[in-house]
């Protein structure tokens, strides 16, 4: 099979989505077939989440010699919205009472994917945050308060000033925040029940690997809190009846290049430091959980926070609070001084599938495939 390209691509992830798709196309093609071979073309992409105009031709070859198969197929994507957070999002509404302030900075400047990472400071902050309010309020309190980036928000939420936003203000906004399908024992290659009693350091000694590289722990009735994941491991924690929760005693740490990604269905809660080590997205925390979550006192995380059902509270701060990386909740309250600061690093989360289909038409006549020629500049046959 071979694959040729024209058309103008504005990035790559728009591409591998062409060549997903017409691979597909031609494996329904040419299915059974001895040989096969496709173009396909790619116009009018706009970045308002769709594709349109997306062409491609495929010709499979039968073993027995008889004429080739050929297809024209027409077909649309269409992007569902919200699934990329570059920031903070309240689902339901943001609440700023105090001096907090949003903004980005950029952990790995060489984009090396072993680092380093540097830690976030007001030299290296930069203006490339989103904050999302689909819905309820965007209140940012007094005039000092500033988005160093955009601000989207949903129909019928009142936009702030547009001084105390540095980006564009985005109404109307719709999105879809779906929390992925937490791991089960049955769905991977090996696992670790650990009950009610985590360790101080994951993986123990003599655990073995799933099949994709990652140590799979399951526990029950616990708190995920003093923790440390060793250098360059990479660990899911799966909690049922649990919650995470960090105090000035209770650090939980990543060394090295550890990563880790937590699945639970109890609050969030950090009084003290969270992977302030390593950078967010070595960690990653998912919860189902209606309770509150806060972040408080001089507490710093350093993570991706994805608790769609819980309103979540960052308090206090003094000098030193604050919430490195993206952070997604029902509605987010501050008060005091407690800043959010985006890793640009971070690369985009995708939950569930984030594009569909809206059209699929296959040119099967003559005349059908004759329209085409104005529309490809004759690019395709």
């Amino acid at each position: 099979m071979s694959i040729s390209e024209s058309g103008g691509w504005t990035s790559l992830r728009v591409k591998t989505l062409a060549v997903i798709m017409v691979t597909a196309f031609i494996l329904r093609v040419v299915a059974r077939l001895s040989s096969g071979s496709a173009d396909f073309w790619v116009n009018e992409y706009t970045f308002n989440f769709e594709l349109a105009h997306n062409l491609a031709t495929g010709k499979g070859f039968a073993f027995d010699g008889s004429p080739p198969i050929n297809r024209i197929l027409q077909y649309t994507l269409k992007r569902n919205t919200g699934v990329t957070i570059n920031g903070a999002v309240g689902l339901n509404g943001l609440t700023v009472k105090g001096s907090s302030s949003f903004d980005s900075f950029n952990s790995n400047p060489t984009n090396n994917p072993a680092g380093p990472w540097l830690p976030y400071s007001s030299s290296i902050a930069a203006a490339n945050t989103t904050v999302i309010v689909p819905a309820g309020s965007a209140s940012l309190g007094n005039a000092a308060v500033v988005i160093s980036g955009n601000l989207l928000i949903g129909a019928g939420v009142t936009a702030p000033p547009a001084s105390q936003v540095t980006g564009a203000i985005v109404t109307n906004f719709t999105g879809v925040f779906s929390l992925p399908t937490y791991p089960t024992a049955a769905s991977v290659s090996r696992s670790y029940n650990l009950g009610s009693t985590l360790p101080a350091t994951l993986p123990r000694s003599g655990d073995l690997l799933a099949s994709d590289g990652r140590y799979y722990y399951f526990c029950s009735g616990t708190t995920i809190g003093k923790v440390s994941i060793s250098s360059d491991a990479k660990v899911s924690i799966i909690g049922t009846t649990t919650n995470f929760a960090v105090s000035s005693k209770t650090t939980f740490s990543l060394v090295g290049n550890a990563a880790c990604s937590i699945y639970i269905d109890g609050p969030v809660t950090c009084t003290g430091t969270v992977n302030n080590g390593s950078w967010a997205g070595a960690l990653q925390i998912f919860t189902n959980t209606t309770t509150a979550c806060s972040v408080g006192s001089s507490g710093q995380i350093a993570a991706c926070l994805y608790a769609p059902n819980a309103d979540l509270t960052a308090t206090g701060g003094g000098t030193t609070g604050m919430l490195i990386g993206y952070f997604v909740a029902k509605t987010i309250t501050t008060s005091g001084h407690m800043d959010f600061h985006y890793d640009e690093a971070l690369a985009p989360i995708t939950l569930g599938n984030p594009w569909q289909l809206t059209k699929w038409v296959e040119f099967q006549s003559k005349a059908e495939r004759d329209t085409l020629g104005a529309l490809t500049n004759n690019f395709l046959p």
